[in-house]
């Protein structure tokens, strides 16, 4: 079990805002005003409490007020918009797959805008990392689908651009392929009009997903 703090440059102090208890990774989220943490755990409280373990959800934490709150079951991460007015979701997991959902900032309205999400690629033999979806502007979220290969088990991944409504852009689909570098896969756009291809950046850990 860890606890979340602030810590004053200067001084270099810091001051508990909470005890959270979570797997071998925490995912959180900082919204742009600086105001509400974000974060996946198994249980979450007050600094110094006693936590007992339970399945991962989403937690809220207000850091002017102090409080904590769960917000949403079978989470896997919350992603602010630019703005901090809205929140992408990935949920659900199952197989690798995620279903992509969009909520306002109170957590009062969903909308489902993708259950297609891959949720890890393969770092090789035995390895594999988590992946993330992100955003563009307020009204775009782009993230890495996984689709069937025809006739086959196998999967392929596509860059996929879809509208906070679900619909603008949602068939803006781009096939990768990959190309291996020792016991790493190296993740390129394919080009169509000219077989030209164009890398794509792979994070293999987000900055505000920390190990226990």
């Amino acid at each position: 079990m860890e606890q979340s703090q602030p810590f004053e440059i200067a001084s270099g102090k810091g001051k508990p805002l909470a005890s959270v208890l979570g797997s071998q990774g925490v995912f959180f989220d900082l919204s742009p005003d600086g105001t509400t943490v974000l974060f996946i755990a198994k249980a979450a409280g007050p600094p110094g409490a006693r936590l007992q373990s339970e399945k991962e959800r989403l937690f809220e934490l207000n850091i002017p007020k102090r409080t904590i709150r769960a917000v949403k079951e079978r989470a896997k991460y919350a992603i602010w918009s630019p703005s901090g007015n809205w929140v992408l979701l990935g949920t659900d997991e199952k197989n690798g797959i995620l279903t992509l959902q969009v909520a306002d900032r109170g957590f009062t309205q969903f909308r489902k805008i993708g259950s297609d999400a891959a949720s890890k690629v393969s770092e090789g033999i035995g390895f594999q990392t988590s992946i993330y979806p992100g955003w563009l502007g307020e009204e775009t979220v782009f993230y890495l689908a996984k689709t069937a290969v025809y006739g086959t088990a196998g999967k392929n991944l596509e860059l996929v651009m879809v509208g906070t409504d679900g619909r603008n852009g949602g068939d803006t689909k781009l096939p990768l392929t990959t190309q291996r570098h020792g016991a790493r896969d190296n993740f390129y756009l394919t080009g169509e009009k000219d077989n030209s291809q164009s890398r794509v950046v792979k994070s293999s850990t987000r900055p505000w997903t920390r190990s226990l």
